[in-house]
């Protein structure tokens, strides 16, 4: 359920493998475990808890949030 209490689908949970491109065209390979599959909800959300959970850090400048963990620094700039 989401807001609004409209419910969304689920048609797969698994792990997530990508790579994550930032716009001065670094990238980091990630891993998602627990990732939900929703294909009719049209955005991708990230759990900032499981995020935390699993030993990143948040950190904002702005509106702009930072997740990081050892060297990899993932930036959501993006303002929905």
């Amino acid at each position: 359920t989401v807001g609004g209490d409209q419910e969304v689908k689920i048609e797969k949970e698994g792990t997530w493998k990508g790579t994550v491109v930032q716009q001065d065209g670094k990238t980091s390979n990630i891993t998602i475990p627990k990732a939900l599959y929703a294909p009719k909800f049209g955005v991708n959300l990230l759990s900032v808890t499981g995020a935390l959970l699993r030993s990143w850090n948040i950190e904002n400048q702005g509106a702009n949030l930072f997740l990081q963990k050892n060297n990899e620094t993932i930036l959501f700039d993006k303002v929905l």
